[in-house]
């Protein structure tokens, strides 16, 4: 596809089924971002086309041969028609995590689990009749980085739409000028500022091994005998996984299996670090206010375990 049209931000996405129906509603009064449903294939491009020997990722807002449903449109084994992300980074109101256009900074050295935490935070939203909230999840991500490297036609965010806030000494305001730059179709300070808690992905205490959560919403884990990065330094992706198994399929993914030391050696736009067998390590997205050009949509750290408490993580309410 060439042509201005095709540009990011351009007029060919504003009557795209998908894109087109990307937009801001309120939902318990927080403000939301909707991502309609999309179907998903990945693979080899057709021989004889013009990406031929590249691998593809394509999207359709129905079902076709070849695609399916990708599994952030389930919940509770049931489809779905569409998935809700925080426009702004997560502050917290009455124990209650929150997604609102405030001077506020985003909350931060709280853990990811257990007795006020992130994930407590958010489910406090479940009640009185109001279901679905949660933290941002793998699944979900990989949505809305496909999404975006379709309409961008690069991993590099930072490059394309702005640096945004990972040059600095501490966090900024959740709807400052620089979180609303790093932006996406609504979605504010989709990277840099902190670090985002994201569920449905973790490894393993003693061996490593990732775990994903299953394909149908279920939120049940699943076991991948796929062992993850344990080098706990910087690293950066040249490869990704592609691997399937009972439960689990890591096309629907970008989920790097080969890394170098090197920035220039990768062929995603950002870093990755590992995390060792010591204890359980959950996954932070997207880089926060100093990792620089290592920040990014592609962003994945795997240094801090459940009950890690840290002044650069944050996170982001999301709904089903």
């Amino acid at each position: 596809i060439v042509g201005s049209a095709f540009d990011f931000k351009g007029a060919y996405y504003a009557n795209h089924p998908i894109f087109g129906y990307i937009g801001e509603e309120i939902i318990d009064d927080q403000e939301m971002i909707r991502i309609p449903k999309v179907y998903v294939k990945t693979g080899a491009a057709p021989a004889g086309s013009d990406q031929a020997g590249n691998i593809c990722y394509w999207i359709s807002p129905e079902s076709k041969d070849g695609f399916h449903l990708h599994p952030a449109f389930y919940d509770a084994g049931d489809p779905v028609d569409q998935f809700w992300w925080g426009a702004y980074k997560a502050t917290l109101s009455d124990d209650k995590l929150c997604s609102l256009n405030v001077s506020s900074t985003p909350l931060v050295s709280t853990p990811m689990r257990g007795t006020n935490s992130f994930e407590s935070y958010a489910d406090a939203r479940n009640t009185g009749g109001v279901t679905g909230f949660m933290l941002i999840s793998i699944y979900q991500l990989a949505i809305i980085q496909r999404l975006m490297l379709i309409e961008m036609g690069t991993t590099d965010a930072q490059a394309i739409v702005h640096p945004g806030h990972t040059s600095g000494t501490e966090v900024l305001n959740v709807n400052h000028t620089v979180e609303r730059a790093a932006s996406w179709r609504g979605i504010n300070g989709l990277w840099g500022n902190a670090t985002e808690f994201c569920e449905g992905f973790q490894q393993k205490s003693g061996t490593g091994e990732i775990q994903l959560w299953d394909r149908l919403g279920n939120k049940t884990w699943v076991d991948t005998g796929i062992t993850g990065n344990t080098t706990t330094s910087w690293r950066y992706p040249v490869t990704l996984l592609v691997a399937t198994g009972t439960g689990f399929d890591f096309s629907d993914l970008f989920w790097p299996v080969t890394y170098d030391a090197t920035y220039s050696n990768g062929t995603l736009a950002d870093a990755h670090y590992g995390g060792d067998t010591t204890d359980t390590h959950i996954l932070r997205v997207c880089g926060y206010w100093n990792t620089g050009a290592d920040a990014g949509l592609f962003y994945n750290n795997m240094f801090e375990s459940p009950s890690s408490v840290f002044h650069g993580s944050g996170g982001r309410l999301a709904k089903v």
